[in-house]
């Protein structure tokens, strides 16, 4: 049960071809997401057009088997996106932790008009701080892009103990 997406192809401005395969064959439907939300359900559907928003994304969620809608998905990173910076040779990106600003990856701008950076997993209800920090080749820094974001999504499960005495027969959960 695996989903294979091609590389989009390019169709006209803000337009991309998107085509998908199953490994359960030509007798695969699928259900498909576009920014969350549902727009085909057991579909043959092997390709679509997918038309970006005005800044420029789509997000795109193919499955090859239905999604009960009392367990949607609440991803556990978030993804964050940007435009090149006239000038930039290098972006940094950087996460606040506890009072600092602490680098978690730096890009090389190397022509590359549009750029996407993946967090680590976040903390369940708890709001993030991600700023984008432009470099000039001089090693001058621009002003920063900067995003807060509430992470909202399954929480991790409990982390308890379990201890059995055999002479009572009871059994005792504590946090852990």
């Amino acid at each position: 049960m695996v989903v294979t997406i091609s590389e989009p192809i390019f169709v006209a401005v803000g337009q991309w071809l998107v085509e998908w395969s199953s490994s359960f064959g030509a007798d695969a439907r699928f259900w498909i997401y576009l920014n969350g939300s549902l727009i085909e359900s057991n579909s043959p559907t092997t390709s679509m057009i997918v038309v970006l928003d005005s800044g420029g994304l789509a997000e795109l969620e193919v499955l090859d088997a239905a999604v009960s809608d009392d367990d949607p998905t609440y991803p556990a990173r978030t993804r964050i996106a940007w435009y090149a910076v006239d000038g930039a040779a290098q972006y940094r990106v950087e996460e606040y932790v506890s009072g600092d600003w602490t680098e978690r990856k730096t890009f090389r701008s190397e022509g590359a008009d549009f750029f996407v950076f993946e967090s680590r997993i976040l903390e369940d209800s708890t709001s993030h701080q991600f700023r984008v920090v432009p470099i000039g080749a001089d090693a001058n820094e621009g002003t920063p892009l900067s995003w807060t974001i509430l992470m909202v999504r399954r929480p991790d499960p409990p982390s308890v103990a379990f201890s059995y005495s055999s002479g009572t027969g009871e059994v005792t959960i504590a946090s852990a």
